[in-house]
């Protein structure tokens, strides 16, 4: 069975498909809206500075407190 893009009408047109977003840029206005490029890099230059023992739990802790405190800005 032919996808819709290549059936061809009675008529001998091709149906129309619409054109997809750019894989990249989509990514990267995802990226871009919800700001993950300045949160890794605030997320890695506190791991940098502090140099906990155990990163990965720092991280954690330290995600789980910037959504605690959004949360709490978003309920005012």
């Amino acid at each position: 069975m032919a996808d819709s893009s290549s059936e061809v009408k009675a008529s001998g047109t091709q149906d129309y498909t619409e054109p997809v977003e750019d894989p990249y840029n989509k990514a990267i206005s995802y990226l871009e809206r919800h700001n993950i490029l300045q949160l890794f890099q605030h997320l890695t230059s506190d791991v940098i500075f502090h140099r906990p023992d155990d990163p990965l739990d720092y991280l954690i802790k330290e995600v789980q407190q910037m959504k605690e405190q959004r949360d709490k800005a978003d309920s005012k």
